[in-house]
């Protein structure tokens, strides 16, 4: 009998036969998919991974249509409440993305 080393489970990326969604690989305090320190949040029956980087983006599923909203130096806010993703970049160029027509 062959002894088959190889693990199909997706999730398991270090292949110790536990799914990394369950493991705490960087010892942070947090649960972590692929160790890269991601929460993933189906509370809205959409999943969203929040990065807990230093970009602090939020992704956001409430309207049903994924937007990321990205609170870094450069303040965009993506809005899709028209159906239509839009940019909006309060930055010093102030440039605003409409997509209502």
């Amino acid at each position: 009998m062959e002894l088959n080393t190889f693990n199909d489970d997706p999730l398991d990326v270090d292949n110790d036969g536990i799914p990394n969604v369950y493991e705490d690989d960087d010892r942070d305090g947090i649960v972590n998919l692929y160790d890269d320190n991601e929460v993933t949040n189906e509370t809205n029956s959409t999943s969203e991974t929040i990065d807990s980087d230093d970009d602090n983006e939020v992704v956001d599923t409430t309207n049903g249509t994924s937007e990321i909203i990205d609170s870094d130096d450069n303040n965009e806010v993506a809005d899709t409440t028209n159906g239509t993703s839009e940019i909006i970049d309060s930055d010093d160029n102030n440039e605003v993305a409409d997509t209502t027509n």
